[in-house]
């Protein structure tokens, strides 16, 4: 079983001799970070959380860097509203699970990969627990309960984390912003609420049943839809591919926290101070507690 040391780096303690390294498949990334640096990636077992618009494009990279033992995880069928952006989907797909078409996309690619994909929601506590014995985590959604979940799991359970995002922001039919985030969670780096990427209100609303959501008086609107590309989406998957790479491999790349400006056309690395005490990544917290402090999962009573 490999055995790694967690930081803003992987380094590969011990692994077995067999995984990938001298590949002839793989031969042009192995002269970019060798034969190790290739063993490392195929060693990961990793898991993807939403394999919608950022995530169907991320597996494609990851497929194609060598990595081979995924865990997905999506409750969500495809509607026409997403083949605009969904990677490997077509027409005769829609209704079909995003779990069912990212799997096929995989195995087509690479067909000794084994892929475990469950068609449900991450906030469950069954289906968070999949994560615990990952050796690397994305989270490719819109909802700020799964990045709740998969913060802590990050930091509780010491699972190196890469979390992305993207908006554009359209006033008087008009965009205004374009946006997006690539942001690294592990010990010795900040969180997503050191960060303030979290919507406390949301992250209620997302919790609850849609029953209860419905008759909580203190929640205010709906739920509306927002604009997407694909070539957005694309370019925020690539960064966090790239990241994954220079904190697997040999591969020069110091940036853990990225933003980009597509108005601007700009990426700029950035920095974010650990807030003292936090709740989810200092010692004081849950940082590598393990099962001794509770995740902050959807009660029972909602479970599915």
């Amino acid at each position: 079983m490999p055995v790694w040391q967690v930081g803003e780096r992987l380094v590969l303690l011990s692994s077995d001799k067999s995984t990938e390294g001298g590949n002839v498949r793989y031969d042009r990334q192995v002269r970019a970070f060798g034969a190790d640096g290739q063993r490392a990636i195929s060693s990961l077992k990793v898991g993807v959380v939403g394999v919608g618009g950022t995530g169907s494009v991320l597996l494609q990279q990851l497929t194609r860097l060598g990595v081979r033992d995924f865990v997905l995880i999506d409750p969500d069928v495809i509607e026409t509203t997403n083949l605009n952006r969904l990677a490997g989907a077509g027409p005769g797909d829609v209704g079909t699970s995003k779990i069912a078409v990212a799997e096929r996309e995989i195995l087509a690619c690479s067909p000794a990969s084994r892929v475990r994909g469950l068609r449900a929601d991450v906030v469950d506590a069954n289906i968070a627990a999949q994560l615990v014995g990952l050796d690397f985590v994305f989270v490719c959604t819109d909802s700020h309960a799964s990045r709740t979940v998969v913060c802590h799991i990050a930091y509780q359970y010491l699972v190196p984390t890469i979390d992305m995002g993207t908006s554009i922001t359209v006033r008087e039919s008009a965009v205004t912003h374009i946006t997006g985030r690539v942001q690294m969670l592990a010990p010795e780096l900040p969180c997503l609420t050191c960060t303030g990427a979290l919507d406390a209100n949301q992250i209620r609303r997302e919790m609850m049943s849609p029953e209860r959501r419905a008759s909580d008086p203190y929640l205010v609107g709906d739920y509306e839809p927002q604009p997407a590309v694909m070539s957005i989406n694309t370019t925020m998957a690539s960064l966090a591919a790239t990241m994954f790479m220079a904190a697997a491999t040999s591969m020069p790349g110091q940036a853990r926290f990225q933003l980009y400006d597509g108005v601007r056309g700009a990426v700029r690395p950035t920095q974010a101070g650990r807030v003292e005490d936090c709740i989810v990544c200092s010692r004081r917290g849950a940082l590598a507690k393990g099962p001794s402090w509770p995740l902050p999962v959807r009660p029972r009573a909602n479970n599915g």
